[in-house]
């Protein structure tokens, strides 16, 4: 993606609400290095620590692994406002920050 690209995203008007929290969305997982939009559904306040999202990648989670490594995303002011925007106004550990958005996923059943 050219940097020209991200700017016509970022300066995007939107016309109703379901463009601007895909646009937001979008945002958010740009700012945050990439993330994948299942992270960020699956993001909880308890992820939160001294100003960094901390987090294990779901896509890595079929990986059995030992030691597996946190991902580390500095929370850019442009991603507190997304989260004040459109996130959970309850901002207890256990809850996470887009609770509609955690509905798209469910977690893995034990077999």
């Amino acid at each position: 993606m050219e940097d020209n690209d991200v700017k016509k995203i970022f300066y995007f008007k939107p016309e109703t609400e379901s463009e601007e929290k895909s646009r937001d969305f979008w945002l958010f997982c740009y700012y945050g290095n990439g993330m994948n939009i299942k992270d960020v559904s699956l993001l909880k306040y308890s992820n939160i620590s001294e100003g960094y999202l901390i987090f294990e990648r779901s896509k890595t989670e079929r990986v059995m692994r030992a030691d597996p490594k946190p991902i580390t995303v500095f929370l850019t002011d442009e991603m507190l406002g997304i989260i004040e925007k459109w996130g959970n106004k309850n901002k207890a550990e256990d809850n996470f920050y887009f609770p509609r958005a955690s509905a798209w996923f469910k977690y893995p059943q034990a077999v």
